[in-house]
């Protein structure tokens, strides 16, 4: 009984708390995609929103990133990103977004296999790289690897 409360069990509360939350704050993260090419980047749009992601934004280069990511100041921010941006790679856009945003996490579409980008994703626990074509179960796979939930209460 110390888990209950004379009305609500433990179980019950923290479903009650997580609607709140949801009510609140929605899912509790953003999507950013970063890519050069348009139609990439709606291709990518339309598919987070198929798989039920409710808050993304779009940029095609570092400073509109910048930009989009000033708007969403609680740093619970997911950037999807080609590894070829033109002036900047992928992995050079991440980590200099890391060093201001600490709550950001990122994922590095390729077009073929690396092994250098790939050990970086082994070894840091914010960045994870994926081979186009991405299905939406790798996307899935990424969120949830984060730590972000698609699941509405």
């Amino acid at each position: 009984m110390a888990g209950e409360s004379g009305i609500y069990t433990k179980d019950q509360l923290e479903q009650i708390d997580k609607q709140l939350s949801y009510m609140v704050y929605g899912q509790g993260f953003t999507v950013c995609v970063v890519d050069t090419r348009h139609t990439r980047r709606r291709t990518l749009m339309n598919t987070l929103k198929k798989i039920g992601v409710e808050s993304f934004v779009e940029a095609d280069n570092y400073d509109k990133t910048l930009t989009v990511l000033s708007e969403h100041p609680d740093d619970k921010i997911l950037i999807i990103t080609d590894i070829d941006l033109g002036k900047i790679n992928g992995l050079r856009l991440l980590t200099g977004l890391m060093l201001k945003h600490k709550g950001l996490c990122g994922v590095i579409l390729i077009d073929e296999p690396n092994k250098k980008l790939e050990h970086v994703a082994a070894v840091t626990k914010n960045i994870d790289v994926k081979c186009r074509p991405i299905q939406e179960e790798d996307i899935i796979k990424s969120i949830e690897g984060f730590g972000f939930s698609l699941e509405t209460p």
